[in-house]
């Protein structure tokens, strides 16, 4: 209390489909009703240990990723359920941005639009959900850069500790809310407020624990019986063992064969494991992937026995299509974006052998540079997560424009100095990744100094801010 007593932040639902539902208390602990339809993976934003250790001293390690990440294994280390929260790497994009990629990262802002803007009010950090209907697409999470932190195996009563914090936010990545009770509920990971030097929420208390079982129940695999076999038991896929043989077989063929990054048999190789957590996930796409395993059975033994002959009709292409649609819906935005790239070429009524289909280097998922995006996906006039190039020369400041515009990015400095105008001009609809880098340097061609400096996007009406940190 009395400034040293925080709120730890709910979730804010960015509904794509559907509106908010609040649903009340059920044995201890409050679920928002949403889920995700596969294992989350998680990023941490670049610069996120150096913003959380803006305050402390420069003697003082701090490790907040590390501490964070132990955050996300106390629900990772529930037993009898299906959820993982999966680490992947360190990211240039920002939290607060609904842009496919799930990120931790702090906030800096206090105006505009999304990322670590808008009033924060008095929370330690905050977390986002984007979903449509009752599934999760997207979470992130933000701390406030302005806090004394602590990221070690205690937590001094002057600091806030980033694992018990992020503990609690990632009890938001399930949907849990956060509860209030002063009589019941302190001592909870999930309780709304969090103090200097508090560490009890690493710690998750048994209506945390339910909270999460409730949501992903432990489901035994639908395998085995009635003599069947099963290429993974964990997916839940159920199929006859002479069925099991014959892939098993062909797998090893795939593998011997070499398939070129961008075929189907490349790709397969690629997401093979998400496209078994979505399995596991989802009895509808068990379903179709059961009957297109059956339809294609006699042409997998064709290329099996060395044959070449057999060619994809009109019904492969529509079974194909509707299996790659159900399991795109809810995957990552690399399978999503190797799933439209293989319909275009569907399509555009290619035929192809079995064999070619599968091993073609020409299904390429590579799209042209600064390429407009497949009619598949809706573009937003939006600044994207600006990133430095591989020699760290400059930074690339990549964007979306939804309709023709005139675009002008302008640079600030952090006292509001203008120091750079770039100005790409009128653009098309499209994704520009590259088109447009600066190069660290003022209107006047000399390098600017290290620090934080303000990328001002305009096109059209539409006009936002990013961030930019120069270390070195």
């Amino acid at each position: 209390m009395k400034g040293k007593r925080l709120k730890v932040a709910g979730i804010i639902g960015i509904a794509l489909i559907g509106t908010i539902m609040l649903v009340g208390y059920v044995y201890g602990y409050v679920y928002a009703g949403r889920k995700w339809n596969s294992n989350p993976t998680y990023y941490f934003y670049e610069g996120f240990t150096n913003w959380i250790g803006h305050f402390v001293p420069e003697e003082i390690e701090i490790r907040a990723e590390e501490y964070a990440k132990k955050g996300a294994e106390a629900w990772n280390d529930v037993s009898d359920c299906d959820f993982e929260l999966k680490y992947g790497g360190k990211t240039w994009r920002w939290g607060g941005y609904y842009d496919g990629v799930n990120t931790i990262d702090a906030w800096i802002l206090t105006a505009g639009t999304g990322a670590g803007t808008g009033s924060r009010g008095a929370d330690a950090a905050i977390t986002w959900n984007w979903f449509s209907g009752s599934q999760i697409l997207e979470t992130d999470t933000n701390f406030d850069y302005r806090l004394k932190w602590a990221a070690a195996d205690s937590c001094p009563t002057d600091r806030y500790d980033i694992q018990s914090t992020a503990a609690h936010e990632f009890g938001h990545w399930l949907c849990l809310r956060d509860l209030y009770s002063t009589y019941t509920d302190t001592e909870k990971t999930m309780y709304g407020y969090i103090e200097m030097g508090e560490t009890k929420k690493r710690s998750l208390d048994q209506d945390d624990i339910d909270g999460i079982k409730s949501i992903y129940p432990k489901s035994p695999p639908v395998c085995g019986g009635g003599g069947g076999g099963c290429m993974n038991p964990e997916m839940g896929l159920e199929l006859s063992e002479k069925d099991v043989s014959i892939l098993e077989k062909f797998r090893e063929k795939l593998a011997l064969s070499k398939a070129p990054e961008g075929s189907i048999g490349g790709s397969y190789y690629q997401f093979t494991q998400e496209i078994e957590a979505l399995l596991r996930m989802n009895p509808k796409l068990r379903k179709q992937t059961k009957e297109l395993i059956s339809h294609f059975i006699p042409k997998i033994e064709a290329v099996i026995d060395g044959e070449n002959r057999e060619i994809l009709d009109k019904n492969d292409m529509e079974l194909l299509v509707s299996w790659i649609d159900e399991a795109s819906k809810y995957g990552s935005p690399e399978l999503q974006k190797m799933a439209i790239h293989i319909k275009r070429m569907i399509k555009e009524g290619k035929e192809f052998g079995f064999k070619e289909f599968l091993l073609s280097p020409n299904l390429s998922v590579t799209l042209p540079e600064d390429s407009p995006e497949p009619e598949t996906i809706k573009l937003q006039t939006r600044l994207l997560s600006i990133h430095p190039d591989s020699d760290e020369i400059g930074y690339y400041i990549p964007f979306e424009l939804a309709e023709t515009a005139e675009v002008t990015i302008k640079l600030y400095n952090i006292v509001g100095q203008q120091v750079k105008v770039l100005n790409p001009g009128s653009l098309e609809p499209g994704r520009y990744e590259r088109k447009v880098i600066w190069n660290k340097t003022n209107n006047q061609g000399s390098k600017v100094s290290k620090g934080l400096y303000f990328c001002q996007f305009q096109a059209g009406k539409v006009s936002q801010t990013g961030r930019i940190l120069i270390a070195k």
